[in-house]
């Protein structure tokens, strides 16, 4: 009750429908004042709840329903040159697709074709970078070692010169060994014949 005198406030007319009979005289006291309400189920002592509708409301449904279709039938002859030329616009457009399905379909399998050989593309493509990375590790490999070997070779250069300028080992350690100094070593000695 309190909720439907609060909608009738706000607009012209509110049907009512009670279903519970111990709230029916409770509501229809509270709407009773309320002119902008209805009651739409009415009850006699022991039968079920009947519900009552007005006349005239399945006329006022009908009038609305001919006011719709009239606006309807306006706005489609005030837009019927437009409207003939959307329908041919659309006549045309599905005769062009008619003559070109052939061509669309080749279209559709070129493309199909065309998505294919990419994909074969792409992975040949990282077949060969995949080589390709092989390739130039194994090349930085050997060629770190080429560096590392020239570095120890300048590094025994710096170290014992003499190897450099005289041949042979030229090792410092077995000319210290003989006390001292720097003379050179002795050639080994030939056996006579006999």
């Amino acid at each position: 009750g309190v909720l439907s005198e609060h909608l009738a406030a706000l607009v012209a007319h509110v049907h009512v429908i009670e279903i519970d009979p111990r709230l029916e005289a409770p509501l229809r006291d509270a709407l009773d004042p309320v002119s902008a309400t209805t009651t739409l189920l009415e009850r006699e002592e022991g039968e079920p709840p009947t519900l009552k509708a007005d006349p005239n409301a399945g006329q006022d449904v009908m009038a609305a329903a001919r006011e719709v279709l009239t606006k309807a039938q306006d706005v489609i002859t005030s837009n019927q040159e437009a409207l003939h030329k959307a329908i041919e616009d659309v006549a045309v457009f599905t005769d062009a697709l008619a003559r070109n399905a052939a061509s669309i379909d080749e279209i559709m399998a070129n493309t199909k074709h065309a998505t294919a050989s990419a994909s074969e593309l792409v992975d040949n493509l990282d077949k060969r970078t995949a080589e390709i990375t092989v390739g130039i590790n194994r090349l930085t490999s050997t060629a770190t070692r080429q560096i590392e070997i020239v570095g120890k070779s300048i590094v025994d250069l710096t170290h014992n010169p003499q190897r450099f300028l005289f041949g042979g080992s030229g090792s410092s350690a077995t000319n210290s060994d003989s006390g001292g100094g720097s003379k050179p070593a002795t050639p080994p000695r030939r056996q006579a014949p006999q």
